[in-house]
């Protein structure tokens, strides 16, 4: 009987050594706001004033030498994004992930350095036009560095529609790539490309992104083109980013932006989005603030549009 205790003492302690082994942990942050929010004055707003709420768990642990990452993002009580990683060291990192992608083009798709609390075009009509926009559910990548350039790449079978677009009704899948990395001190450019294969070769769709961004002194500028090949019998459509920060001090900055979408349709004129922002930053609290505008939203005459948003968040 001793010797039946002492046999299964000594399985359980090894048991506990091989599950420390490969024990992790789980991290939680959150972050609350208060937002201030003004539109056009033809627009019906409401309430100015709402609160945002985030919360982020953060899993980490060690199998066989890989470091593996877990993360689940929740926006106001509701399911934003997750996903999974696994480090491999100088082999890559392989991801999975749901409700966002960082991977392949996605990863360039807007390059523009911003000051304030949201892009240009954020938050108002034609909101997304002019960039790239590929499926983000279920999105398998890859990526990692050779010789100073960044390669990722990404993968999603059956998350687009035929007609290309973050939403699917009919199986699709979507490939893309993207290339970055330093050209010199201060400077950086990338390029990406991606293709949406739909249920027929005319509904397949392109795009394809490249940019430059220099830093110095405490100034950021950055120019980006990015080209959306639309399926058969929908406009093309050709975008221009622009923008510039400049760093006052450690706490704040300011920084203008532009965004210009040129359709591929004689109907439609040129859609322009700009907008200008400050942040400044003590600890754990930030203030944002963007003043936007957006003239001719969707290439249509006269669908203007305006927004104002400030931003006071606290990270926990």
């Amino acid at each position: 009987m001793d010797k039946l205790k002492k046999l299964g003492l000594t399985a359980l302690a090894g048991s506990l050594v091989a599950t420390s082994a490969y024990a992790g942990t789980l991290d939680v942050t959150g972050g609350a706001s208060i937002k201030y929010v003004s539109e056009d004055e033809d627009e019906v707003t409401g309430q100015p004033f709402t609160m945002g709420r985030g919360i982020t768990f953060t899993g980490t642990g060690d199998v066989n030498g890989n470091a593996v990452k877990f993360f689940y993002v929740m926006d106001n009580a509701a399911f934003s994004s997750s996903g999974i990683s696994v480090d491999m060291g100088d082999s890559g990192v392989f991801t999975f992930e749901n409700g966002g992608q960082n991977t392949g083009l996605m990863s360039l798709k807007d390059k523009i350095p911003v000051a304030g609390a949201e892009q240009a075009y954020d938050d108002m009509a034609g909101d997304g036009n002019g960039l790239a926009s590929m499926a983000n559910d279920g999105v398998l990548g890859f990526a990692n560095t050779y010789s100073g350039v960044k390669v990722s790449l990404a993968f999603n079978k059956g998350g687009d529609s035929s007609t290309g677009g973050e939403t699917s009704t009919q199986a699709g899948s979507s490939h893309s790539i993207a290339l970055s990395g330093e050209v010199s001190e201060g400077l950086e450019a990338g390029i990406g490309y991606g293709d949406i294969s739909g249920s027929t070769t005319a509904n397949d769709e392109t795009q394809s992104t490249v940019y430059a961004k220099y830093a110095m002194s405490g100034i950021t500028v950055a120019l980006q083109r990015t080209d959306l090949d639309k399926p058969a019998g929908t406009k093309d459509i050709v975008s221009l980013g622009y923008g510039a920060t400049f760093q006052v001090n450690p706490d704040f900055s300011v920084g203008v932006s532009r965004l210009d979408v040129d359709f591929d349709n004689a109907a439609s004129i040129e859609q322009e989005s700009s907008a200008i922002g400050a942040s400044y930053t003590m600890g754990s609290m930030a203030l944002k603030g963007t003043m936007a505008s957006t003239d001719a939203a969707g290439g249509v005459s006269g669908a203007d549009d305006k927004h104002t948003e400030i931003v006071l968040s606290f990270n926990f």
